[in-house]
């Protein structure tokens, strides 16, 4: 897949034309829907984060989409992202339906990606294959760095197939933003004592725990989040999404690429 930094990438805008299915009826209530990019006027199912959903945090969607980027930059099994545009027509195409209130209240941009069929859910007991064992070992040091709470034992938002892997689910990604700013971690390649209480309730947190495993293969990958990166994301996100905070996360990442060794001393020191 093509990388967010490419000068060819494209991310695909989507005008919603039927609403399919619920995907999950907890906090963001995604639904899959049939949708046309209008750049290449090519159908697809995607799914959909309605922003009118009411437990979307604030900048849900964006921290999500940027969450994205940062993901497939990084090699990583996240689906293709998009921007799923909801019209005055679909939302009256929904008028009979459930899933109206929450439509209504989604007019305009909302983030989406491709839909994948085939997954199916990996138990924590369950063993993997050394193949899966190492994208699992990526997916964990993925959360460290977008401080994503939100992949626990009995919430793992990823599915496998076979040694595929796909995850989703990052609006709750950069959780540090929720923090007061003089209550942030000055230095965060450091593991504070209260970031553990997430961090054990991770679904890789005791999958890992207490083995010899190497994150250097993954962190040498984050020095490709450079000003050419963030310079492009910034262009690919809708104009009204630009937030300060996409800054703040460019810092926050940025010092984590400076202090590479101490945070991978860090990894090693949680996970001993």
């Amino acid at each position: 897949m093509t990388k967010p930094s490419h000068q060819s990438f494209l991310l695909p805008h989507i005008c919603a034309l039927e609403n399919l299915e619920c995907l999950d009826k907890g906090r963001t209530t995604p639904y899959i829907i049939r949708g046309i990019d209008i750049n290449t006027n090519q159908k697809g199912d995607y799914v959909v984060k309605y922003k009118g959903a009411p437990q979307l945090p604030p900048n849900g969607s964006c921290k999500e989409l940027i969450a994205s980027f940062i993901g497939l930059e990084l090699d990583q099994p996240v689906p293709l992202p998009a921007i799923i545009e909801i019209t005055s027509e679909f939302i009256e195409s929904t008028r009979r339906t459930i899933a109206f209130p929450l439509v209504s209240a989604s007019m305009g941009n909302n983030f989406g990606c491709t839909f994948h069929s085939g997954y199916s859910q990996l138990h924590w007991a369950q063993s993997a294959s050394y193949v899966l064992t190492n994208k699992l070992l990526e997916l964990f040091l993925f959360d460290i760095v977008i401080s994503n709470a939100d992949r626990r034992v009995e919430k793992p938002n990823f599915l496998i197939n076979g040694e595929d892997l796909l995850m989703f689910d990052h609006e709750m990604a950069f959780g540090f933003l929720d923090e007061l700013p003089f209550l942030r971690n000055p230095k965060p390649w450091k593991i504070r004592e209260n970031e553990m209480n997430w961090l054990a309730n991770h679904f890789c947190f005791n999958r890992f725990k207490g083995k010899p495993l190497a994150a250097d293969s993954f962190l040498v990958k984050l020095t490709s989040l450079d000003s050419v990166f963030w310079d492009k994301v910034n262009t690919l996100l809708p104009v009204d999404w630009h937030c300060k905070q996409t800054g703040e996360i460019k810092g926050y990442i940025d010092q984590l690429i400076e202090n590479e060794a101490g945070f991978a001393n860090e990894i090693k020191r949680i996970l001993s």
